[in-house]
Parts: structure tokens; sequence; C-alpha cells
């Protein structure tokens, strides 16, 4: 499966306004502090007409809308943007339904490495600078 950079920096866009969408979704239904309250581990909100399948699962939190899964990660906390993987974006990618179904994680890591040694993304590992770029948590640089 062939993807061009472009293509692949406009998905890491699209995933984090989604995730935007998606945490104001929650925001609106729980209040801003939602991550800290007692709330069920999965369920459905819908908000202006807009509904939304969400799952927690360890640091992180599935959501499902408008058919795309959009698994945000909140550790570690990131104020100022997303925080993201290979694996998130390519989860996100295969569900976009815009004609990549086939991508394989293998392109995500590829271009997840080559995006970090051109400085448009940085790896927010907050200690774990180990990680290969599969497990490591990116944000946009």
């Amino acid at each position: 499966m062939q993807i061009s950079e472009n293509t692949f920096l406009e998905y890491i866009h699209k995933f984090e306004d989604s995730a935007k969408e998606a945490i104001q979704i929650m925001v609106d239904e729980f209040g801003t502090d939602f991550l800290k309250k007692k709330i069920p581990k999965r369920g459905t909100v819908t908000n202006n007409n807009r509904s939304l399948e969400y799952r927690f699962h360890g640091s992180s939190c599935e959501f499902i809308f408008s058919g795309s899964i959009v698994d945000v990660l909140f550790f570690p906390e990131n104020k100022e943007h997303i925080n993201f993987s290979a694996w998130t974006l390519y989860q996100f990618i295969r569900s976009s339904g815009n004609g990549l179904s086939d991508i394989t994680e293998e392109v995500c890591i590829d271009w997840m490495k080559k995006l970090e040694s051109q400085d448009y993304i940085k790896l927010n590992s907050q200690g774990y600078t180990e990680l290969p770029a599969y497990y490591g948590v990116y944000t946009l640089a």
C-alpha cells in the first residue's frame, strides 16, 4: 500500500481534529474533568445529533463516530496537542473509509520514523525514549 507523505500528514491532522471533537462531546456530556470522574468505562453519548461510542482502556479511550476509530492516548498528558502512535493512526486510517483500508501497520511505522526524522512529529514519551516508533507516543511538532 502506497501512501504519500502529504496524505499521511493529512491523516494525522484529521485524527487530531476528530480526537478534539470527540473530547469536546465528552466534556459537554460529563464536564471538563471527565477523565477523573467515575463514568461508565464504555457507553454512547449523543450530542447535537452526533452519536459517539466510547470505551476506556488503560490510559486511552477509543472513540467511534462517523465510522472512524479515534483511539486517544491520554498519557503522557499533553495540553497542546493530541497524543497518537503508529497503531492509533493505523486504526484511524483503516476505519476512515477513504479507500485505504488495506494500509499496513508497517507503512504507518515507516512514515512515523520518517516524519520524526524530519521534525514534523516528536516523541512525547516522557522517559520512554527506548520505545520503537510503533509503541512511541507522538504529537505534532
